[in-house]
């Protein structure tokens, strides 16, 4: 069975590697990072009958935390599971991406529909606010499952200076739709 995973697993992280550039959303082309620009990332979770795979291209100056029930402490409710991201290693300008037995349910009309490269599907949720000061914050929020699985969602969430956004957002849309997890039910 572990074997099978593995297998899995590598299939699905190469699919993620060939799909870098591709934009599922017709929201323009994304850019298209070199071997050397880019680190594939992976971390096995372990939760409540489930094994998840969540994977994913970061820039390779982007850093990350990964974070579940025995290592998260305060920070998260006992289901959840996921990663703490960081645009060029400024935990100031962190991306929240993480699995959870339920969210929050939004309003379907409001969000925009949203596929990943990987087959994640879901509701991309986007509010720019203006601060006191003048300048603009951008908050975004991603709400995927997978296809005919139940048990889980999930999502990614950010708030950042809407000139951060401008400057990262290639980038950003190229992260977003490389997204993948695999999820398998342990019995």
């Amino acid at each position: 069975m572990r074997k099978l995973k593995g297998i899995l697993l590598s299939v699905l992280l190469s699919g993620a590697v060939f799909f870098t550039g591709c934009q599922g959303n017709g929201g323009g082309e994304a850019a298209v990072m070199s071997q050397d620009e880019i680190s594939v990332i992976s971390h096995t979770f372990n939760h409540n009958s489930f094994v998840d795979s969540i994977f994913m291209i970061l820039p390779k100056d982007w850093t990350y935390d990964t974070y579940e029930k025995i290592n998260a402490g305060e920070k998260m409710d006992s289901y959840e599971w996921g990663y703490d991201l960081y645009i060029d290693g400024d935990s100031g300008n962190e991306i929240s991406i993480y699995g959870t037995k339920g969210v929050e349910e939004m309003p379907q009309d409001e969000g925009m529909d949203f596929s990943t490269a990987n087959g994640l599907q879901g509701k991309r949720y986007v509010k720019e606010i203006e601060e006191d000061d003048g300048s603009v914050v951008r908050e975004e929020y991603l709400v995927l499952h997978i296809p005919d699985n139940d048990f889980a969602v999930y999502v990614v969430s950010y708030s950042i200076s809407n000139e951060l956004y401008q400057e990262k957002k290639e980038i950003l849309e190229n992260f977003l739709i490389n997204i993948g997890v695999s999820s398998v039910a342990v019995e």
